[in-house]
């Protein structure tokens, strides 16, 4: 859930009220963060204060619902004003539903639940992907088991191709997610053009596309894919006065009769198209049967807090954590912040995950949190905050500094490795 709101008491006081059942909540003070972070949070309810300074919580409603047009995120508008006509604007602007403020916690809750509902029941009875108009993981089993079963009986070999945008973050970050959503449905008619009806198009997630070729052995699904990637490459993209191009990478794994788990399928052809990312992307790599050595992508993880217990703790539950395998991680810790700052670790261009301590010596949690997001490429730091209890105002701070999240001592293993394995989720 999607909270948007710069009355950062309000957003603290929802935000520990809805996690009670067992939601993720994402707070964010800032409606502008917030706008620009959406496409990350890829939330599943989205809720918005009506009057804010920055934006008025009905202009935030509009620019959000352009972003979503092609999926259905309930929205979710609350204000202290319940005229008519305030709610009838909330109505034709495309919101979901309006609640008045004081809130009364227990048909708050309700109404949430009700639109969660909705939108999984939505999601259950869609098999087509909305944006790309090919299918969506729900068709992937299915289709799977029944190639799979065509090699068993009749010896019809089939392969799988994964399909993976190169540099799509910045083709992102460059012209917007709006034209990053034209980038991939122009990939989806590219594939649509230059495959059969009888091949299987999907879209796996974010910007992969996964594909199964039925009768097809490897050195022709390569051959398809290459024909494809030469087509796509040459298509102009145009925002406002520029022009550029996108290029793809692609791993092509043919199955075998031998091999019939679908997930260690998955990992095989993950490895080629990372062997295609590493190799200078722009191109198609085959899996090598069993022997494929699945290459992980880096997650930097820094622990900076004054206490050496937490930080050992916290370095054996990254370590032991579910991601383990996923990824390649880079765990560092620190004392504080002046020596996270001078060991100059966070300096690569890439994502990091910065779990921060609220108070230490020299330089506090605070300090570091607004140091981070003043340095050049800030959103490559996604920062979870820890606070004490008693430490109300911290977390007021935190949240308009630009905190991603936070937790308060003395907290659960477990919940603090469910909060990570989310935020871990959004930065990768």
């Amino acid at each position: 859930i999607l909270l948007i709101d710069d009355d950062t008491t309000l957003l603290m006081y929802l935000k520990d009220e809805l996690e009670k059942e067992d939601w993720v909540v994402m707070a964010i003070a800032d409606s502008e963060r917030a706008i620009a972070s959406y496409y990350d949070l890829d939330p599943d309810c989205v809720i918005i204060d009506i009057h804010m300074k920055k934006h008025n919580g009905f202009d935030v409603l509009q620019i959000l619902k352009e972003k979503m047009k092609q999926r259905f995120i309930p929205t979710i508008m609350i204000s202290i004003d319940d005229t008519k006509k305030t709610r009838m604007l909330s109505y034709q602007l495309g919101a979901d539903d309006f609640i008045r403020k004081p809130l009364e916690m227990d048909e708050f809750i309700v109404r949430i639940k009700r639109q969660l509902e909705r939108k999984q029941s939505i999601d259950e009875l869609i098999l087509i992907d909305e944006l790309t108009r090919v299918y969506n993981r729900k068709y992937l089993k299915q289709s799977y088991e029944r190639l799979f079963s065509n090699l068993e009986r009749r010896n019809e070999c089939f392969s799988m191709v994964m399909i993976d945008l190169d540099n799509f973050k910045k083709v992102n970050d460059t012209y917007g997610h709006i034209t990053g959503d034209k980038v991939l449905a122009k990939l989806a008619d590219e594939l649509r053009n230059g495959l059969r009806m009888s091949d299987v198009i999907i879209r796996y997630g974010g910007e992969e596309i996964l594909i199964l070729l039925p009768e097809t052995d490897r050195e022709n699904a390569k051959n398809i894919i290459e024909r494809i990637l030469q087509s796509f490459s040459a298509v102009a993209f145009t925002y406002e006065d520029k022009q550029f191009s996108c290029t793809f990478s692609a791993g092509v794994h043919e199955v075998t009769i031998g091999e019939p788990d679908l997930q260690e399928n998955i990992e095989k052809v993950d490895g080629a198209l990372y062997e295609a990312k590493n190799n200078g992307k722009n191109q198609v790599r085959l899996a090598v049967g069993n022997q494929v050595e699945v290459s992980r992508k880096k997650l930097h993880i820094g622990i900076i807090d004054d206490d050496p217990i937490i930080r050992t703790m916290l370095v054996d539950l990254i370590s032991k954590g579910s991601y383990k395998g996923k990824y390649e991680i880079d765990i560092q810790s620190f004392k504080d912040g002046m020596e996270f700052f001078d060991a100059k670790w966070h300096l690569n261009n890439e994502p990091y995950l910065i779990i921060l301590d609220g108070i230490m010596p020299r330089m506090d949690g605070l300090e570091v949190l607004q140091k981070i997001r003043k340095l050049p490429n800030k959103e490559r730091f996604t920062i979870m905050m820890l606070t004490s209890r008693n430490s109300e105002q911290d977390i007021l701070r935190a949240l308009q500094y630009g905190a991603d999240d936070y937790i308060t001592k003395p907290f659960k293993l477990l919940e603090l490795e469910f909060r990570l394995n989310h935020l871990i989720k959004r930065m990768v």
